[in-house]
């Protein structure tokens, strides 16, 4: 299945599903660029400037789902096979989902800026650490698919760093849950706080779905 389908993804560079993928993981990244600039804000306590970047969050988000709905339409006239078409809704579905829990944890944030709440530096520290891997991680995957139509070792390579930055997340995730639990006393700061770490981790997780969907295309054309 995955050779065909990769002949198929990829038979013309500029093929609309190969461009609004990559149009997609596009603003997949500029949502997550726009929550690690709302979380130095709010770090910094400039409210204001924050919850523009959310604002601007949330735009990239809903700009990600019009194009998904653009390449599922694509995908469900083009002529493979069932399987293959589940496939790349699938997958296209992960990388939507990454967005969404981006959005989810610039929520959370707004949550924590309107109700005024604080933490410790530390704390925010832990959280633009890994927002800031998290910028990587979805910019390691728009790569993936960019190479997929150019060079697939390229593209292999981009995709094991997908996963590698994954597994930093999550480390660096149950690290900084440990510090809220232990650091912080309000409870209402200690939910919000853990439902921002929740969204990115599983932005992440989705992203590292998404690459090892990916990856079966990779390895049919190596």
């Amino acid at each position: 299945m995955e050779k065909s389908l990769l002949s198929w993804f990829t038979k013309r560079h500029e093929s609309i599903v190969v461009r609004k993928a990559s149009e997609h993981a596009g603003k997949l990244v500029d949502t997550s660029i726009e929550l690690l600039n709302a979380i130095k804000f709010a770090s910094n306590g400039v409210s204001e400037d924050a919850k523009k970047a959310l604002h601007a969050l949330n735009a990239y988000e809903k700009d990600a789902d019009t194009i998904e709905t653009l390449i599922q339409e694509e995908v469900s006239r083009a002529e493979i096979e069932p399987r293959e078409r589940e496939y790349l809704m699938r997958m296209i579905r992960h990388q939507d989902y990454a967005a969404d829990w981006i959005k989810e944890a610039g929520m959370n944030l707004e949550i924590f800026i309107d109700l005024k709440l604080s933490c410790p530096d530390e704390i925010w520290k832990d959280l633009i650490k890994i927002c800031e891997s998290l910028v990587e991680t979805t910019k390691s995957l728009k790569r993936t698919i960019e190479e997929l139509a150019r060079d697939m070792h390229n593209a292999q390579q981009c995709e094991k760093n997908v996963e590698v930055l994954e597994h930093k997340i999550d480390e660096m995730y149950f690290e900084a849950k440990k510090h809220v639990l232990s650091k912080i006393s309000d409870p209402r700061a200690m939910i919000v706080l853990r439902e921002i770490l929740h969204g990115m981790e599983n932005s992440a997780d989705n992203c590292k779905d998404t690459g090892d969907m990916l990856k079966m295309l990779i390895l049919a054309g190596l």
